[in-house]
C-alpha cells in the first residue's frame, strides 16, 4: 500500500494507518493501541542540513510477502 502523509494521517507525532486504524509514535516507531507490529523505518544519516535515507531494500512485514 502506498499512501502519502497528510495532516489527516499524521498529527501530534502519531501516524495513523487508514486501512487498519493502527497508530504509531513516529519518534520511536512504537505501536500504539491496536497496532500489531512496530513501524518499520528506513535507516537515515544526517550530515549538516542534509538527511540521507537508505532505500536499498523495500521494507515488508512477513504477512506482506
Amino acid at each position: 500500500m502506498h499512501l502519502l502523509l497528510s495532516r489527516r494521517l499524521y498529527a501530534d507525532g502519531v501516524l495513523t494507518c487508514t486501512k487498519h486504524i493502527w497508530q504509531w509514535e513516529l519518534k520511536t516507531g512504537s505501536p500504539m493501541g491496536e497496532a500489531e507490529k512496530p513501524l518499520m523505518q528506513y535507516p537515515i544519516k544526517r550530515e549538516g542540513d542534509t538527511v540521507w535515507i537508505d532505500f536499498e531494500r523495500e521494507l515488508t512485514y512477513e504477512y506482506d510477502v
